[in-house]
This record gives C-alpha cells, sequence and structure tokens, in this order.
C-alpha cells in the first residue's frame, strides 16, 4: 500500500445477473480481477468503450456498489472492516460529478438548497449563515455569481448545471473526485471551458481526479495516467508522457486510430480492426480481444495473455508485447 494512496482496488470483481426470456437467471463478469491505485494528486483516466465496465468500477470505488470479490481501500483503509464512526468522516472526503447533470440534480432544489443540503449534513456545528458563506464561495470558484442561487435545474444551462454539480461536489472539501464523462453531454465550447476549470481547481485545491471518459484527446489533455479497459479487464496502463512511445496494446491502437489526426496526411487504419465486443454472457476462452485483433497468435484463442509490468511504469496485457 503507498503512503500516498487515496483509493485503491484490489482483486475486485463484479457479477450482476438478468433475466432471459424462459425467467433463467444468467450471471455474468462486468469487472474481473481489477487491481487499480490512485495516489494523491494524481490525474488517473480511464479509457475504453461503452460497456467496458469503467462506470461499474467508479460505482464500487464510490462504495456505491459493492465487489462480489476483493477489497476496496480508501486512504489506506479497508472499507469492509471500517468502523461506522470512521466512515463518515471519510464519506465526505470522496465525492463524484456525473454524466448527466440535469438527472444528478434534484429538480425541486433551488441552487442554494443544493449545496447547503450535504454541507449542513456534514458538519453540524455550522450555522446556516457560515453555511451560506461557504456556498457563496463555491459557487465562485467555479464561475457562478450569486444570482444563482435562487435559480432551479431547468433554469440552468448545460454548462450551468454542471458546475453546480461540480460545486455540491467540492462544499464538502473533498480530497478524491470521481468524474463520470463530465463534458461528454456538453458542446465543444463548453467542454474546453469545464476541462480548465478542473485543472484550477486541481490545482488550488490539491484535489485527486478519477476520469472517466471515451475521447482520446480528453484523456491526453487531463491525464497523468491513463488506464485501459477492455470487457472488464484492465488491458494497459502506461503515463501520459509514454504515450507516443510504447508499443500499445492492439485495443489501446483501436481507440488511438479512431481518433485520426486531421491534419496528418496519413489515413487512419480502423480496416485492421473488424467484428464487434464480445457478450460479457459469453466470454471467449484465453484473450477477449483476439477475435478482433490483427496481431493474434493461435495461442490467442486458447490462453490468457499475462500481465507484464516494464520498468514500473508501463503494464500491458498481451502475449505480443
Amino acid at each position: 500500500m503507498s503512503v500516498n494512496s487515496v483509493a485503491e482496488l484490489r482483486g475486485v470483481s463484479k457479477i450482476y445477473s438478468v433475466k432471459t426470456f424462459l425467467l433463467k437467471k444468467l450471471s455474468f463478469y462486468a469487472l474481473v480481477d481489477i487491481d487499480f491505485l490512485l495516489c494523491k494528486g494524481e490525474v488517473s483516466v480511464l479509457l475504453g468503450e461503452s460497456g467496458c465496465g469503467k462506470s461499474t468500477l467508479a460505482r464500487i470505488l464510490l462504495d456505491i456498489e459493492k465487489p462480489d470479490k476483493g477489497e476496496v481501500f480508501w486512504f489506506g483503509e479497508a472499507l469492509a472492516q471500517m468502523s461506522k464512526e470512521r466512515y463518515k468522516r471519510l464519506r465526505p472526503k470522496v465525492q463524484a460529478v456525473f454524466q448527466d447533470s440535469f438527472a444528478s440534480l434534484n429538480p425541486r432544489f433551488s441552487v442554494k438548497e443544493t449545496l447547503l443540503e450535504p454541507y449542513l449534513i456534514n458538519f453540524k456545528d455550522i450555522s446556516k449563515k457560515e453555511a451560506l458563506e461557504k456556498v457563496r464561495l463555491e459557487l465562485r470558484k467555479v464561475g457562478l455569481s450569486d444570482s444563482y442561487l435562487e435559480r432551479y435545474p431547468h433554469q440552468l444551462s448545460g454548462g450551468e448545471r454542471q458546475r453546480v454539480a461540480l460545486a455540491r461536489a467540492l462544499i464538502t472539501n473533498p480530497q478524491l473526485l470521481v468524474l463520470d464523462e463530465p463534458t461528454s453531454a456538453l458542446d465543444m465550447t463548453i467542454q474546453s471551458q469545464i476541462l480548465e476549470l478542473l485543472k484550477r481547481l486541481r490545482e488550488e485545491e490539491g484535489l485527486t481526479y478519477l476520469l472517466i471518459t471515451h475521447s482520446l484527446s480528453t484523456a491526453l489533455e487531463m491525464a497523468d495516467t491513463i488506464t485501459v479497459m477492455y470487457l472488464g479487464r484492465i488491458v494497459e496502463r502506461f503515463p501520459r508522457k509514454l504515450f507516443r512511445v510504447v508499443n500499445h496494446h492492439p485495443y489501446t491502437w483501436l481507440l488511438i486510430n479512431s481518433y485520426p489526426d486531421p491534419f496528418s496526411s496519413k489515413p487512419p487504419e480502423l480496416g485492421t480492426f473488424k467484428g464487434e465486443p464480445p457478450s460479457p454472457l459469453n466470454r471467449p476462452s484465453g484473450c477477449e480481444f483476439y477475435q478482433r485483433c490483427p496481431e493474434a497468435l493461435s495461442q490467442c484463442a486458447k490462453e490468457l495473455p499475462p500481465t507484464k509490468i516494464f520498468e514500473n511504469q508501463w503494464l500491458v496485457v498481451c502475449h505480443r508485447r
């Protein structure tokens, strides 16, 4: 356990069940043997296509859901062994900002009520007047004036709602923010503003971020470390500085090629990748990417690839690397 650990997953797996048309239950793994570490002050990005398990990992890290296997740690302490009193002290330090800001805000609450509620719950000795000053301060931090205090979510634009959601997460003085696609529902101009705001707040508040995104450009702009997920498994992890240095996992190359450089004369190479991800209800034996992989070997269809770590920085799960 790192002394700078903010949150960690060790050997975490998550199983869900679905009912078929014959009312039979089928179980599948949404996460498989996940080891994941977030260190203080780090921006760690989870990258991967829809359904790969990014949001499930985030919900388990936030303790919204429980793992079926493995352990979750906050600040070096296992949640499963944590006392209720200790959990109540640590809970405000781990907060989230979700993709759909309209769904995450109570439509019956004004901005003032939205921000006051978590603060007064977690800081019971504070007077309402002091709490209101804190609310105004947090609004100013995210670029909103006091005139927004009496507004309701339906009276705000998408960017303004996301700023309110961010202020709500910040008002409990957290150390870790889990950002689940915080800009994907916004237009490009507002996306850029929110990302710049997140960068500034990280520097000013000393925050640690877990950022979930589909966008490679967002990952490269924000990340210290990028973790790539495929079908519930981590297939690669690397520092951003090694992005153009290492020979990435074939799936990571697929993601890279899906964001071609508009100024490059070289055409994208998407034609070398075929098919769709297999269903988690029917996982193939061996490497789960081999049916789509242009570099697949015969052993890829039979054996799970080993996890390889190079110079304690680049982790890749592949027979060919």
